[in-house]
């Protein structure tokens, strides 16, 4: 990654860091080449973790860098990691 993941909202990184430590939120921010295709890491990531895309994020110059995705049907944080570290190994 070459810049900072929060550096498009200015001085309210720290505030929202803090908001997302409080809520017990993990923040995972991956940036590659073709960021913004559909076949690329973000939207590939997102699939293969059973996630659907609801909103690309981050325009950069007319490309989008970044997705916010969702679960397609509600489960706990703890199945989530096991259907992430079925993915990653």
């Amino acid at each position: 990654m070459h810049h900072d993941a929060w550096g498009f909202i200015g001085d309210l990184k720290d505030h929202y860091l803090g908001l997302l430590i409080e809520s017990n939120i993990s923040h995972y921010y991956n940036h590659l080449p073709l960021d913004d295709a559909d076949f690329g890491t973000n939207n590939g990531l997102a699939c293969e973790l059973g996630l659907k895309v609801i909103k690309k994020v981050n325009d950069e110059s007319g490309f989008m860098f970044g997705v916010i995705a969702e679960t397609k049907t509600p489960m706990l944080f703890s199945d989530f990691i096991l259907v992430l570290e079925l993915c990653v190994t």
